[in-house]
C-alpha cells in the first residue's frame, strides 16, 4: 500500500527508467545514433505517457458509456436493468455508480501498452492490420471492464435481495485482487486476437 501511494504521488519514479536508458545509449553510441534505441525508449515511455494521457482522459463521458454498456450486459444476462447517467440499477432496487477508476482507463492503457509491445516484438506487415490491432485493444479493455461493472451490480443486487451485510465478494472484485482477473481477461483476449491476425499474415 505504501509503495503504491509513493508511485501515485511521485510520477518522476516512472521517468527514471527512461532517463537510465538514454544515459546507457549515450555510453554505447554517439548522440547522432541514439535513435537506434527508439524501440526500447518507446516501451519505457509507455507508463509516463499513460500518466500524461490521464490528464486528457474524458472521465465523465466514459463513465456514462461504461454505465450504458454495463446495463446492456445486464439485459443480456436477463436482468431488468436501467441506466440514468452514471448510475446502473437492477429492478429499481440495487444501484452502482460508475466513477473514477471504474471507467476503465487503467485497463485501456494497459492493453494499449501491450499492443505497442506486440507490434514491436511481432510486427505486422499490413497497415490495416496494425490499425485493427490498435482499434480492438481499447475495445477489448472496455468490454471486460463493463462486464466487471455489471457483475458488481449483480453482487449488490444479490446482497440486498438476501439482506446480507457481507460485502466481501463486492470488495474483492472492486478493490481487491479479484479486479485483476478482468485485466487478465482483457490481456488474454487481446493476445488471442493478435495471434489470429499474425497467423493470417503468415499464412498469406
Amino acid at each position: 500500500m505504501r509503495s503504491s501511494l509513493i508511485l501515485d504521488r511521485d510520477s518522476m519514479i516512472y521517468i527514471i527508467g527512461v532517463l537510465q536508458v538514454i544515459a546507457l545509449a549515450f555510453f554505447c553510441k554517439p548522440i547522432r545514433l541514439v535513435a537506434v534505441f527508439w524501440q526500447q525508449l518507446l516501451i519505457l515511455s509507455l507508463v509516463p505517457l499513460s500518466l500524461l494521457g490521464r490528464r486528457f482522459y474524458p472521465e465523465g463521458a466514459f463513465s456514462i458509456i461504461t454505465a450504458r454498456m454495463a446495463q446492456a450486459w445486464l439485459n443480456i444476462l436477463g436482468f431488468d436493468a436501467t441506466n440514468v447517467g452514471r448510475v446502473v440499477t437492477i429492478n429499481q432496487q440495487a444501484s452502482v455508480t460508475v466513477a473514477g477508476p471504474c471507467t476503465g482507463y487503467e485497463q485501456m492503457s494497459q492493453v494499449m501498452a501491450i499492443a505497442v509491445i506486440f507490434l514491436l516484438a511481432f510486427p505486422l506487415r499490413k497497415g490495416h492490420h496494425q490499425a485493427l490491432i490498435l482499434l480492438i485493444a481499447p475495445l477489448i479493455a472496455i468490454l471486460c471492464n463493463t462486464f466487471r461493472i455489471a457483475l458488481l451490480n449483480v453482487m449488490v443486487y444479490s446482497e440486498e435481495a438476501g439482506e446480507s451485510g457481507d460485502h466481501w465478494w463486492f470488495d474483492f472484485f472492486h478493490d481487491g485482487e479479484g479486479s485483476l482477473i478482468f485485466s487478465l481477461m482483457a490481456v488474454f483476449l487481446f493476445s488471442w486476437s493478435y495471434l489470429k491476425v499474425l497467423d493470417r499474415e503468415l499464412a498469406s
